[in-house]
């Protein structure tokens, strides 16, 4: 049952770091997309000169993308039927938005278990939504729940490119912080990970991103796909692969459903290759489990008010500037975890900010390796107050992602840079 439920845990994250990198996913052409619902959209081919040139993005656009469970077994080929593959339930869900004014894309998890109205169902469980009325259902929920969002397309994906994209890429560097296991001769299911910085292989890929079995469950789980999805982006942009681009996306091709077209496609090929890659920003709905995370019958409660500024702030075309409505950065909480082989620098850390003013700042587990360079994680997209932080350190580099701890608006993963810049405050 364990294994089902984490089957399709990474499939979310395989189909966002094609529209990360490749483009191969998302994709808008100058007309606008039309409105919900989604089962018969017929895009209109425009007459264009030949090159992806050509496709230029007019303006931000929202997709919905799920990693769909099938609703049956596979069979002896290991292969589903295609009208069983995409109509189960939904175990990834992510909100991926491309927007032209800033050259970003910013993706948003939606926790599996995140409790949602359904329309005509009442309440429950937001991966249920696929599997009541396919994609437009699923769309039509998260718009309603989420500050009536626009979706303007909608990809479906199987998780087994994921093994076949690493081993492609020759692997990917990860850090595993701790040693997984897990075995279900039932669902077919090892996992056997070992502790620290490693090169994985498709399957060992597979594994990182299934495992679920620890104390934040499903959260603990999104927080590893956000970081193997960095991992397999910084991979791909390396230019002795760009020759394997078009194999890349012919493995993607083989493997979603969606209602994007090629032109449409080849839209986002040209949003993406650029001189620099877009600006990623990684979110997660932040919340509170309604029992223990380990239990598969709990809900994920959303912070209402903290969910409307995210999709206020970074999902929306006319965003809200919080800057002036937000606490004063000095109320903000403040996780500290320590990233040195000296356990008094993020002691040293804390203290300083406690005397600068902040009220809730507190320290974490460690982090399992030593790192140079201190991290400002954005846990809740709240750029703006991380580097305001790192303005006032003068160390660091800020990364918006949800990688941190889960109750801060802020995590600082202390690094070698701080005792630095401490060692020199003492000298003046």
């Amino acid at each position: 049952m364990v294994a089902r439920l984490i089957y399709w845990g990474f499939t979310g994250s395989l189909i966002a770091i094609t529209a990360a990198t490749l483009g191969g996913v998302a994709a808008l052409l100058r007309p606008n997309f039309p409105p919900l619902p989604l089962e018969s959209y017929f895009y209109p081919k425009n007459k264009l000169t030949p090159g992806f040139k050509q496709y230029q993005l007019s303006r931000p656009i929202n997709l919905l993308i799920m990693g769909v469970d099938p609703v049956i077994p596979a069979s002896a080929s290991g292969e589903f039927p295609a009208a069983d593959m995409f109509s189960g339930r939904s175990d990834t869900m992510i909100l991926l938005r491309c927007d032209p004014a800033n050259y970003s894309i910013t993706l948003l998890w939606i926790p599996r278990d995140t409790l949602v109205k359904i329309p005509e169902h009442g309440y429950g469980k937001i991966n249920q939504a696929n599997a009541i009325g396919g994609a437009a259902l699923a769309s039509r929920v998260v718009s309603l729940n989420f500050n009536y969002i626009p979706i303007d397309r909608y990809v479906r994906i199987r998780t087994s490119a994921l093994s076949e994209l690493v081993d492609l890429l020759g692997g990917v560097e990860i850090f595993v912080p701790a040693a997984m296991s897990y075995t279900d001769i039932t669902g077919q299911l090892t996992i056997n990970l070992s502790p620290g910085w490693q090169t994985i292989n498709g399957n060992q890929a597979m594994q990182f991103a299934r495992f679920r079995s620890d104390e934040l469950g499903d959260i603990r789980r999104i927080q590893r796909q956000q970081s193997l999805l960095g991992a397999l982006r910084q991979r791909i942009y390396n230019p002795a692969l760009i020759s394997a681009w078009p194999q890349i996306i012919s493995i993607f091709r083989q493997y979603i459903d969606t209602n994007l077209t090629t032109e449409e496609m080849l839209t986002l090929v040209n949003f993406i290759v650029q001189d620099q890659p877009p600006q990623l920003k990684m979110l997660m709905l932040p919340g509170k489990f309604s029992n223990s995370p380990k239990d598969a019958s709990g809900d994920w409660l959303v912070y209402a008010g903290i969910r409307q500024q995210i999709i206020q702030e970074h999902f929306q075309d006319k965003p809200v500037n919080f800057a002036e409505n937000r606490p004063v950065p000095k109320t903000i909480k403040i996780a500290i975890q320590n990233a040195t082989d000296h356990h008094k620098d993020s002691e040293k850390l804390a203290q300083y900010l406690k005397s600068q003013g902040f009220k809730n700042v507190y320290e974490i587990e460690p982090w399992a390796i030593a790192q140079r360079q201190s991290l400002i994680i954005a846990q809740k997209g709240n750029i703006q107050e991380a580097e305001w932080l790192q303005n006032l350190l003068t160390v660091g580099k800020v990364e918006a992602s949800s990688i941190g701890d889960i109750n801060s608006d802020i995590t600082i993963r202390v690094g070698l840079d701080v005792n630095q810049r401490f060692m020199i405050e003492r000298k003046k």
